[in-house]
């Protein structure tokens, strides 16, 4: 086996005034570079590998691996890989600086998953635990030798199971994965998913680096930042959490500094601070005032409120030493608190509120569920793709996302910009869908995960809660895993591992946020309940996680009224353009029951259920064959429109929810609205709003006007009414307003009949503001007529409405939409196939979304007659349009689009397409 030398010539030094910092040099290296290798176990492949990175990656990058990690069925032809041992080497020299240091680490800051570092001749280290960071000291050599051994992380959960199992055995078989994910701390997620595939990989999927030190070095800091109203300011409490020497007692003193960049001014503070014979890990404490009018208070996104970053850095400059630790951290001023008072104080047994209370306000949460972006975690935690994903969400009008317990923590870069992008974070911790062990090796690994991690993030203003796991309370009480058969056994271990391991140490490193055992669950009720509640979806508590898929996702009557919806979503196929990235599909390979189709598939019944769905709302009856490559490519495109709007209805209905209260049942008040999901690891049909590559499905575009601040929301009661609720999150009052209430014809352009109604948009609220017969609306529009004409009795055959909000003269636009009184098999007689085009695309002078655009162009949709869910695609053109799957009703429609990459007027119209409905029925 060849071994590359290199010799470190260069290293980071930081500084902090005149006072030399802890020093510290990457050990990382692109494959390019020659540095790092890998070997498999019997020495058949040696390679070039990067590091941070992963095994796949470097197969990919070497040729072994010849085609792209989804390209067609490699998710199966690859999984080899996962069932080798795979070594990572590399030799290097510390610069003369670090040997004369008293405390030299060798710091990895995540392997994936088990195995051994070995560091010159010294003891190997064990890892396994790729959420965990490891700090090895060392003692430098003149040439060090840094070899890292990871066997299959497939091979050691089965070991681990086959000697102490615990339910399930293994995941579903449509999930086409491996087993016992549950026996390693890995990201879950890697061995297949509902949505995704099994790339179980191994690596060094962080940094890793070198770090020395003659004092202490500051590890994390965690901050307590209260606000008091009667004195008008802030208090920020810092704990510092530092290392000393690991090999020997140390003592001494210095001063602790503390400073705050505000708005106009430096607050600082200096505390003298000392230690003697100590060893190991120190803490200090310290704290800063900043009056209240000195900073600007954070606030969500979306709620017309600012949301301002501020500097911390904490120093100690020890006394004789030339040496200063120091650590900068960017903070906000807000308060956060999850409130779950009763709802009726005297009747306790209409439940309990739940909902997030930012600076003393009630904040509806609007968002989605975000799971890894690739099932490769070194491609997953890139930057850019976040921060890509981010953004979309942020201009969709989200203020919070909930970080799945199935997949990773995400890197700091990712924190930070939802901090910037004012949207918070539901944390899970990362158990998801099992039972887990307890063991006492696997509770250690547990307990380093949950302080490291905790301190990690707990700095960052967007975290709002921390989650034990994902729906483990109701598989467990559900039975999804024959747990009822040992139900007392596996209880005891849910309690042990959640509430009597994770629960105090999450309680201890971060007082300041509220700690659920599980999602969905009860909260506090669950707790009273033994933290096992009989029905953890109880609509009287917490939060729950909804899906429905054989009913009518367009009905609102058919949702929960909860209190919080955690998750909640239906499934589509990804856009033709996007499979295509990845399956190349022939004529042969386009059926929806073809192998291709069906290895893309993970979902249980998922195939069945979408023909369902599509069927019964959007064609005109009957069955279809969706095996041709015509028909499979309009299925696509109908599921995106089943989708889109079975999430809109249920969505909107969590807003309405949000003012109203059934006193009988309690139920109502909903204050939270997350569906599932944000993003695709790969393309194949999930429940993504965001395809893998980044474009916007139906689904996001819908999302971007239905968790838009101003809503106005209409539907159909169960008695036939149009009702029309009115919604504001932002926390100032609009004033006047008014309803507009437009009839149309499906058979020709334009409305046929419009009526308004004023009234006062007030702030953070949901409220009815108008309401009327539909067959009363419909039938003074002529309606009734329109649809004996084209064979029909019922006058919501022949017309749909759309509903906006308005100032009050009518000027501004604030929210618009629609409402579709019939199901499309309902009109087939009346609506007619437009002659549908793009008739232009220019410039346009429509302010950018962000700045990570770089041009904006107006495209004109033309049309002779009504066209509904017409849809927009601009194939590989970077970018996104102002709004998509519209119902166009005028001749003439125009919408932005906005270009991540410099395009010509041009070139866009070249590469653009548009359907509709009409167009797809087969």
């Amino acid at each position: 086996m060849g071994v590359n030398l290199f010799i470190v010539t260069s290293f980071v030094l930081t500084f902090a005034g005149l006072s030399q910092c802890a020093l510290r040099f990457d050990l990382g290296a692109a494959a390019s570079e020659n540095i790092w290798t890998v070997a498999n176990n019997n020495g058949s492949i040696n390679i070039a590998a990067t590091v941070p990175g992963g095994i796949y990656s470097d197969l990919k990058n070497a040729g072994i691996l010849d085609t792209e990690f989804y390209y067609r069925f490699n998710d199966h032809m690859y999984r080899w890989v996962g069932y080798d041992t795979w070594t990572f080497t590399r030799q290097f020299q510390v610069p003369a600086e670090f040997v004369g240091k008293r405390q030299v680490n060798l710091v990895f800051e995540g392997v994936d998953t088990y195995g051994q570092i070995h560091i010159n001749n010294e003891q190997p280290v064990t890892v396994g635990n790729m959420f965990v960071r490891y700090v090895i000291p060392f003692t430098p050599e003149t040439v060090n030798t840094l070899t890292v051994i990871l066997p299959s992380a497939i091979e050691y959960a089965a070991n681990r199971s086959a000697e102490t199992f615990v339910a399930p055995e293994c995941v579903a078989p449509e999930f086409q994965g491996e087993c016992h994910a549950n026996q390693v701390r890995k990201m879950q997620a890697s061995f297949s998913w509902d949505w995704g595939p099994a790339f179980p990989s191994a690596g060094i999927w962080k940094k890793v680096y070198v770090e020395a030190y003659d004092t202490l070095l500051i590890r994390d800091t965690v901050y307590d930042i209260q606000y008091s109203d009667a004195n008008q300011q802030w208090t920020v409490e810092l704990t510092v959490h530092a290392e000393l020497l690991s090999r020997e007692q140390s003592s001494g003193s210095g001063d602790l500094q503390f400073e705050i960049q505000l708005d106009d001014v430096l607050q600082s503070a200096t505390k003298k601070v000392n230690y003697q014979g100590q060893q190991g890990e120190i803490v200090f404490t310290t704290s800063l005032n900043v009056p209240a009018g000195s900073v600007q208070t954070w606030y969500p996104n979306g709620i017309g409120r600012g949301r301002k970053l501020y500097q911390a850095t904490v120093r100690y400059i020890p006394d004789g030493v030339a040496e200063t630790a120091v650590k900068t951290d960017t903070i906000a001023f807000r308060t956060l608190k999850v409130v779950q008072d009763f709802v009726d104080p005297n009747d306790q047994s209409k439940g309990r509120h739940f909902y997030f209370e930012v600076n003393g306000s009630p904040i509806f949460m609007k968002g989605s569920n975000w799971i890894p972006a690739h099932v490769l975690p070194e491609l997953g935690s890139t930057d850019q793709y976040a921060e890509n994903l981010l953004r979309a969400s942020a201009e969709a009008g989200f203020n919070m996302l909930r970080v799945w317990g199935g997949g990773v923590y995400e890197s700091d870069r990712f924190y930070q910009l939802c901090d910037e992008l004012g949207i918070l974070v539901w944390q899970d911790f990362l158990f998801a869908c099992s039972m887990y062990p307890v063991d006492e090796p696997f509770l250690g690994s547990v307990r380093t995960e949950i302080v490291q991690t905790v301190r990690r993030l707990q700095h960052h203003t967007s975290i709002a809660l921390w989650a034990g796991n994902n729906e483990n309370e109701a598989a467990l009480i559900g039975n999804w895993y024959q747990t009822a058969s040992n139900f007392s056994a596996y209880k005891a271990d849910y309690i042990k591992l959640y509430v009597d391991t994770v629960k105090p140490l999450v309680n201890a490193e971060d007082p300041t946020r509220n700690y659920l055992v599980s999602s969905p669950s009860n909260g506090i009720k669950s707790e009273e309940d033994g933290y096992v509640s009989e029905n953890p979806y109880s609509a009287l508590y917490g939060d729950i996680h909804f899906y429905i898929y054989l009913s009518d996702g367009w009905d609102p009557a058919i949702y929960p009224r909860t209190r919080f919806a955690s998750e909640f979503g239906f499934q589509s196929f990804p856009s033709m353009w996007a499979l295509n990235q990845d399956i190349s599909i022939n004529d042969l390979d386009l059926g929806l029951n073809s192998e291709i189709i069906n290895q893309r598939q993970h979902h249980p019944n998922g195939n069945f259920e979408l023909v369902y769905q599509v069927e019964s709302r959007l064609l005109p009856g009957g069955q279809f064959n969706w095996n041709t490559r015509e028909t499979f490519e309009k299925f696509t495109y109908l599921t995106q429109i089943y989708q889109a709007m079975s999430t809109k209805t249920e969505a909107e209905c969590h807003r309405r929810w949000r003012g109203w209260y059934d006193a009988p049942t309690g139920e109502g008040l909903t204050m939270g609205s997350l569906y599932w999901q944000l993003n695709d690891i790969w393309n194949a049909p999930t429940w993504a709003g965001i395809q893998h590559d980044g474009t916007w499905k139906m689904m996001h575009y819908y999302a971007a006007k239905m968790y838009n601040p101003f809503l106005v929301s209409p539907y159909v009661t169960p008695d036939q009414r149009l009702s029309v609720h009115a919604i504001n999150d932002n926390l100032e009052e609009f004033g006047d307003a008014v309803i507009k209430v437009n009839v149309f014809s499906w058979s020709k352009l334009d409305s046929i009949y419009s009526l308004t109604q004023p009234f006062i948009l007030t702030n953070n609220s949901a409220v009815e503001v108008f309401s009327q017969p539909l067959t009363t609306i419909l039938n003074t529009a002529g309606c009734e007529s329109l649809s004996r004409k084209a064979g029909s009795r019922i006058p919501e055959d022949s017309c749909f409405l759309t509903v906006q909000m308005l100032s009050r003269d009518e000027s501004q636009v604030l929210s618009e939409n629609f409402v579709l009184p019939a199901k499309f098999s309902s009109v087939l007689g009346i609506v007619n196939k437009p002659q549908l085009q793009v008739s232009g695309v220019s410039d346009s002078v429509a302010s950018l979304p962000s700045s990570r655009y770089v041009r904006a162009f107006d495209v004109v949709v033309s049309t002779d007659s009504v066209a509904p869910f017409v849809w927009l695609d601009a194939a590989d053109a970077k970018g996104r349009f102002s709004e998509n799957g519209f119902i166009q009703a005028s001749a003439s429609k125009t919408v932005q689009y906005f270009a991540l990459v410099d395009i010509t007027p041009e070139e866009l119209q070249s590469k653009l397409t548009v359907t509709s409905l009409t167009h797809n029925w087969p």
